[in-house]
């Protein structure tokens, strides 16, 4: 599977994973900080963006993780920061528990192990239906409303239902059936990397959850940013910035002698 990839500046790899309908595009707000320090790489997941659809008939986290490894085999990239956004944090973990050795650290930012059984109650029935009778966009744009109601979460919906438009509707029925079927709760508790969790306090959906894999992974730290909901990254991606790069850089400096990689 050959996967868009984006690179940006040198060092040592933070690879960013993005969230469901997404692209690499959603990270825009990090590269400029980031590639000042670190060889950046954004790429899109398998059925998304300009990577595009597969003949695999089904998607699934492991599936997803492999895909990483061999993008960052193909990149000459031993080991590397790994940082997801929302339904990335479901192919973060599963590349962590498979590949614990490729992981320098692991982010989960706006982070969750399961769709709760209410989104999955009503969207996992439905799903063949819409994706035959509504536009990927168009179903981003309800289900983002739903998600982020509030006017603040304005440009994190603005971002996904743009970044939906490169949805080809089978592609898009194959990645809800995955996120509404993955399940990472079993796999949180058998995590030993360093783990960040970031999360809005005001994520409603999910807050719950991110606490809970506090306490299941283990060494987990947990980051809270006041007033901020589901999408940290792009709602107040400022503060993100400056608390990522300082795990990233708080790490680096720890571990004088990092683990062999090519750049």
């Amino acid at each position: 599977m050959n996967h868009y990839v984006s690179e940006h500046g040198t060092g040592v790899p933070v690879i960013f994973i993005h969230g469901f309908a997404g692209n690499s595009r959603t990270w825009l707000p990090q590269v400029r900080m980031f590639q000042k320090k670190f060889r950046v790489l954004l790429y899109d997941l398998r059925g998304h963006g300009k990577t595009g659809g597969s003949k695999v008939e089904s998607y699934d986290a492991e599936l997803y993780a492999d895909d990483l490894a061999a993008m960052m085999k193909s990149k000459g990239i031993t080991s590397a920061h790994i940082c997801s956004l929302s339904m990335g944090a479901l192919v973060a973990q599963a590349f962590a528990g498979k590949y614990p050795q490729m992981v320098r650290t692991l982010t989960l930012a706006g982070g969750f192990y399961r769709l709760p059984w209410y989104f999955r109650a009503v969207i996992a029935p439905l799903n063949r239906t819409l994706t035959r009778i509504l536009p990927p966009s168009m179903i981003v744009r309800i289900g983002s409303k739903v998600l982020m109601p509030r006017r603040r979460e304005q440009v994190g919906r603005q971002a996904f239902i743009k970044a939906s438009r490169d949805l080809c509707p089978r592609e898009f029925e194959k990645i809800i059936s995955f996120l509404t079927s993955a399940d990472g709760g079993s796999l949180c508790r058998k995590l030993k990397v360093p783990t960040h969790l970031i999360s809005g306090e005001a994520d409603y959906w999910f807050i719950s959850q991110v606490k809970k894999m506090k306490e299941w992974i283990h060494g987990a730290k947990i980051h809270l940013l006041k007033g901020c909901a589901h999408v940290v990254t792009i709602e107040r991606f400022a503060e993100f910035n400056t608390l990522y790069l300082e795990i990233l850089e708080r790490f680096e400096q720890q571990h004088q002698q990092p683990k062999a990689l090519t750049t």
